[in-house]
């Protein structure tokens, strides 16, 4: 499934909601939802609940978004991630370097 990207802007918050495969193809579509706004905002929060599948293209690009969020100055928080999101988190062992709530 193509992924779907809906983005709420609340005060100083964007948060994004993905639905579907987060893969290398759904990387640009991600990329100019969240950077469109950036300046705009203080935090950012990605719904991972309805992301069935995810690649390593995916989670490179959270992680890239995070350095970015990191020198910027911005919180980021990935919220409730799927199961698949979550195993592919402990497999890398990269649910460390993200802020996760469930």
């Amino acid at each position: 499934m193509q992924l779907q990207i809906e983005k709420e802007i609340v005060g100083e918050s964007l948060n994004v909601t993905l639905t579907g495969a987060f893969d290398m193809e759904a990387v640009p579509a991600f990329r100019k939802t969240v950077e469109g706004d950036v300046g705009h905002w203080q935090r950012v929060v990605i719904d991972l609940s309805d992301v069935d599948f995810m690649d390593s293209s995916g989670l490179q690009e959270l992680v890239r978004l995070q350095d970015q969020a990191r020198d910027l100055g911005w919180e980021m928080e990935l919220a409730q991630p799927s199961v698949a999101v979550r195993r592919l988190f402990e497999l890398t062992g990269l649910q460390t370097h993200f802020t996760l709530r469930d």
